[in-house]
């Protein structure tokens, strides 16, 4: 029987400020709700981006204590909590297909390649890779220096425009704090808490 989550693609969520208060109480709460209710995608990845130094092991940790008072369904679900928790290296390529028959019909299929199960070894984290090949001297994943000056030509004026002319009405926040008061206004505008 089809479900309404057969028809959700796979997807990866980036959320600039992963360890953040925000992220914490109510990104992921809602996520591993929608997830816990089958409403996520089998094919997920929650990327966090920070300031902070986090290994991914206290970022799940992080998050992890933020299901348990600000979601639906609490971290004492554990099938559900190791499910949304999961580990892996998955790839996975989408496109369309003819089927079968006279009329020209597209369908989207998917091709997906696990390293844990073609290979039946564990892969190495992205900063293992990242040092491994710093040591092999293999550049492949980095920038050459005119890339970098070249995109820091077409970044710097707009940095500096930034920093001339300020915008009056941004609703900005210190690293760290509950966030800006414009958030907890559209919130309460809306009559959540």
């Amino acid at each position: 029987m089809k479900t309404d989550r057969d028809t959700i693609h796979p997807a990866e969520f980036v959320i600039f400020g992963g360890s953040s208060d925000l992220t914490r109480r109510k990104l992921v709460p809602a996520l591993f709700d929608l997830f816990a209710d089958g409403w996520m995608p089998n094919d997920f990845r929650v990327l966090g981006i920070s300031r902070s130094a986090m290994d991914d092991a206290q970022f799940r940790d992080h998050v992890c204590r933020g299901i348990g008072g600000n979601g639906r369904n609490g971290p004492e679900d554990k099938k559900a909590r190791e499910a949304f928790f999961r580990p892996s290296a998955l790839f996975c390529l989408r496109f369309e297909v003819k089927k079968p028959g006279v009329k020209l019909q597209l369908a989207p299929v998917m091709m997906q390649f696990y390293y844990r199960e073609a290979f039946k070894v564990n892969s190495p984290g992205a900063y293992e890779t990242l040092l491994l090949d710093i040591l092999k001297g293999d550049t492949t994943l980095f920038l050459r220096d005119d890339q970098t000056e070249a995109a820091w030509s077409v970044m710097s004026p707009v940095l500096e425009f930034w920093n001339e002319m300020p915008p009056t009405d941004f609703p900005n926040y210190q690293a760290g704090s509950w966030g800006p008061a414009a958030a907890d206004m559209l919130i309460a505008r809306e009559g959540r808490t």
